[in-house]
């Protein structure tokens, strides 16, 4: 069973290798909370096997650069005149 812990946004530079070592043992469940609100819930990310695998070409032609994508940008932009 987990519990809950509550940690203000303010706190959590402080803490945050004891909040990350919380989180990837599980056992806790970490909200972050804002003034008393909770704004948001860390959990652990699962472990890279478990995710399924990436395939290439899934989905060829659904992004299209547009046209004049890899055209050189102008010496305007790399003076900061533009």
């Amino acid at each position: 069973m987990t519990s809950t812990f509550l940690i203000d946004v303010k706190d959590l530079p402080t803490r945050l290798q004891e909040v990350l070592s919380m989180v990837t043992t599980g056992d806790k469940e970490i909200l972050l909370t804002d003034r008393g609100v909770a704004v948001a819930q860390l959990v652990p990310l699962p472990p890279p096997e478990s995710l399924p695998p990436r395939v290439p070409d899934l989905h060829p032609g659904a992004m299209v650069p547009l046209e004049g994508f890899d055209d050189p940008l102008p010496d305007e932009w790399w003076m900061g005149a533009q």
